[in-house]
């Protein structure tokens, strides 16, 4: 990060030995993620969830919220200026926002056990395959059996709530089943009757 003394600009370059083809990759996608935004076209901007939420509160700052003045947005890619404008935070909002809700369950890593804003509990499940995290609420006499699965794989069973493209985005946890540890899974010579027969 670089910031220069009375600017209003914030820098960001690449780290020493980062190969140049992964920043023309980051510089590409940046800018063309923000121009679909801009058209409404969320699935063409190929961007992860991290940078949508940070995406959406830059654009919110620039369509105003309540009594603050909006206040204008670029992000510059290659020495060219692109415009955060006001619609983009409209087109996020919708696309994270819950469309559709049903029982199931999800499967992952939990993660990130913590209080969430509104005084409930929450953590994470993370699907490394899927490139998924989902948010997990659960009540608090869940509480032992979430902190005894910490870190293990887990199947969370409740109501999941969904975006317009059917990927899950929470579900308010009424079950927890515990995946068994790989320790415990038979070994190759343990089923090698198994499959003889």
């Amino acid at each position: 990060m670089r910031v220069r003394e009375g600017s209003q600009l914030l820098g960001v370059e690449p780290a020493n030995g980062v190969p140049h083809g992964a920043t023309e990759l980051i510089y590409s996608r940046a800018g063309a993620g923000l121009t679909e935004l801009a058209e409404g076209d969320i699935e063409g901007a190929n961007l992860p969830d991290s940078a949508l939420k940070n995406l959406r509160i830059l654009a919110e700052l620039a369509e105003g919220q309540g009594k603050s003045a909006p206040v204008p947005m670029r992000v510059w890619v290659r020495r060219k200026p692109i415009d955060v404008v006001p619609n983009i935070a409209r087109v996020i909002r919708e696309e994270l926002s819950p469309d559709y809700r049903d029982y199931g369950t999800i499967e992952g890593r939990l993660e990130a056990i913590q209080e969430s804003y509104g005084g409930g509990l929450q953590f994470h499940i993370r699907d490394a395959m899927l490139r998924q995290k989902v948010r997990c609420y659960f009540p608090e006499e869940m509480l032992p059996e979430v902190f005894k699965d910490f870190r293990k794989r887990v199947e969370v069973a409740g109501i999941i709530y969904y975006r317009k493209n059917g990927t899950p985005v929470s579900i308010e946890a009424e079950r927890l089943e515990p995946f068994p540890d790989d320790t415990e899974l038979p070994t190759a010579k343990d089923v090698r009757g198994i499959l003889a027969s």
